[in-house]
């Protein structure tokens, strides 16, 4: 197991690394530390390439990303309220002059 790694924990800690061996033979070592500090980080050939939560961890970070995507939903939404329409070949036209890619005529 090596000690650091750049990421942190929700202690603020540097997170406990395994490498995809490690946590492949240690697995309930590693399990006892995500439940533990929260996260423990996996890497492949020496680079960190995943992240293993605790679903307290997960669930505290969930609704941040959650609400950005909400946000990005209700603009798109009012956008197409202020156009007065939902057909994807009229927003295409408002937006960019021209049908989008399905309505387009051969010429």
């Amino acid at each position: 197991m090596k000690p650091t790694t750049p990421l942190r924990d929700r202690r603020g800690q540097p997170m406990t690394i395994y490498s995809a061996t490690e946590a492949k033979n240690a697995f309930g070592e590693v399990l006892e530390k995500v439940g533990r500090y929260g996260a423990v980080a996996i890497t492949k050939h020496d680079k960190p390439r995943f992240v293993i939560l605790s679903v307290d961890e997960y669930q505290a970070n969930k609704p941040a990303r959650d609400g950005a995507l909400d946000v990005f939903e209700r603009r798109y939404d009012e956008m197409l309220e202020k156009m007065g329409t939902t057909n994807p070949d009229a927003v295409a036209t408002a937006l960019f002059g021209r049908k989008g890619k399905r309505g387009r005529s051969r010429t």
